[in-house]
C-alpha cells in the first residue's frame, strides 16, 4: 500500500489539481445565461480556457479540444505504468476519430482538400499514414493503406462482415457502418483489457466506469440498429462489445439487444424521460465519471474521470458556441447540456 501511494502521490496531486480547470455550476450558467456568442467567448475566457482561446473565435472547437488533449496528454504522462496504459488506451479515441472523419470522407467521395480541413491536429505519437488516407478512393483502398497500424485489423474485419450481408436499401452505406462499428469494439474492447490488470477496489472502480462506457456505446449503437437498419435482435447482439456495467452478462446483453431501440432501454431507469437518448446516456455517464473522485485518492480512476468529465465538457462547449452562432435560446441551450443542466445552472449542485 506505502509503494502504491508513493507511485500515485504526485501524480494524482496534479490531476486533482487540474480538476479545478473544469468548469462548475457558476461557470457553466454565466455561459448558458451569456447575451450572444461574443458574451460567451469573453466570459469563457475568464475561465481556464482562457489560454486556448487567443486566436479568437474562427477556430473555437479546435482550440478547445487541442488545449483539453494537450493538457490531458501531459498529466497521463505522470501516472505510474498500468493507469498510464488504461488512459493512453482511453486518449487514442482522438485518433480514431479522425480516422472515422477521413473514412466517411471517403465513403462520400468529399474532396481531398475539404477532408484536410476538417481534420484536427493528431498526437505526437500518431501512426495515421494520413497524406496516403485521405487520397484513398475508396474504404477497401484505406484499409490497405492501414496495413501495419492497430488499426488494420478493425477496418479489415468491417469490410469483411459488410460484405458477407446483403445491403438492403435500409442498410445502407453497410460497409461505412460495419467499420464504424468495429473501430468502437476496438476501442472498447482494449480498454477493458487494459481495466484487467487492476486489483482490488481499484479494479472495481475502474472496471466500474469502463463498463458505464461500454453500455454507453451498446445502448446508442443498438438504438440505430434496431430502429434505423432494423436488424434482427441476434444481429444487433453479435455486434455489441462484452464487458459492460449494466449490461455485464450475455443474458443482459440479450435483453439489450431485445430492445426495438424506441423508448427507454432496459435496466437503466434513465432519470431524464423527456430528453434525447444521447443526451440521457452521456448524463449516466458523467454522473460515473464523478464517482471515483469520491472513493481512496490513490486508485486509477481517478485520472480516467478527469479524462472522460473532460471530454463531456468540450461536447458542452461545442453545443453552446454552435447554438449562440445559430440562434438557439437560453433554455434550448441549458437543456443541451450534458455536465451541469437543470438546477444546477441556476445555483444549485451538479445534476450529472
Amino acid at each position: 500500500m506505502i509503494v502504491k501511494v508513493a507511485r500515485y502521490s504526485y501524480p494524482i496531486a496534479k490531476i486533482r489539481a487540474s480538476i479545478s480547470d473544469l468548469l462548475d455550476a457558476r461557470e457553466y450558467a454565466m455561459l448558458v445565461y451569456a447575451q450572444g456568442l461574443d458574451a460567451m467567448v469573453a466570459a469563457l475566457n475568464t475561465t481556464a480556457y482562457a489560454a486556448a482561446l487567443q486566436s479568437g473565435t474562427a477556430a473555437f472547437t479546435l482550440a478547445v479540444s487541442e488545449w483539453r488533449r494537450a493538457k490531458a496528454e501531459r498529466l497521463v504522462a505522470l501516472l505510474p505504468k498500468h493507469a498510464r496504459t488504461v488512459c493512453q488506451a482511453f486518449l487514442s479515441r482522438f485518433e480514431l476519430d479522425e480516422l472515422k472523419v477521413i473514412l466517411r470522407a471517403v465513403a462520400s467521395g468529399t474532396d481531398r482538400r475539404k477532408v484536410l480541413s476538417m481534420l484536427r491536429p493528431l498526437p505526437a505519437g500518431s501512426v495515421l499514414p494520413i497524406e496516403k488516407l485521405v487520397a484513398a478512393k475508396t474504404l477497401e483502398d484505406a484499409a490497405r493503406v492501414l496495413a501495419g497500424t492497430p488499426y488494420a485489423g478493425p477496418v479489415a474485419k468491417g469490410l469483411q462482415t459488410a460484405a458477407s450481408e446483403t445491403a438492403g436499401p435500409d442498410r445502407a452505406p453497410a460497409s461505412l457502418m460495419a467499420v464504424e462499428l468495429e473501430i468502437d469494439r476496438w476501442f472498447l474492447s482494449r480498454l477493458a483489457s487494459a481495466s484487467t490488470i487492476f486489483s482490488g477496489h481499484e479494479g472495481k472502480i475502474v472496471r466500474r466506469l469502463i463498463g458505464a462506457l461500454i453500455d454507453v456505446t451498446n445502448v446508442l449503437w443498438t438504438e440505430r440498429l434496431r430502429r434505423t437498419f432494423h436488424f434482427s435482435p441476434e444481429e444487433t447482439e453479435c455486434r455489441l462489445c462484452p464487458a459492460g456495467f449494466y449490461f455485464a452478462t450475455a443474458k443482459q446483453t440479450a435483453m439489450l439487444a431485445q430492445w426495438s431501440g424506441e423508448g427507454q432501454p432496459p435496466l437503466l431507469g434513465l432519470e431524464q424521460a423527456g430528453s434525447s437518448l444521447r443526451l440521457s446516456m452521456m448524463r449516466m455517464l458523467a454522473r460515473e465519471a464523478r464517482r471515483p473522485l469520491f472513493a481512496p485518492p490513490f486508485q486509477a480512476g481517478v485520472p480516467l474521470s478527469y479524462l472522460i468529465l473532460g471530454q463531456l465538457e468540450i461536447a458542452d462547449l461545442v453545443a453552446l458556441h454552435e447554438g449562440r452562432r445559430w440562434g438557439r435560446d437560453t433554455t434550448q441551450l441549458g437543456d443541451t447540456m450534458i455536465r451541469f443542466y437543470g438546477a444546477s445552472l441556476a445555483g444549485g449542485g451538479e445534476v450529472a
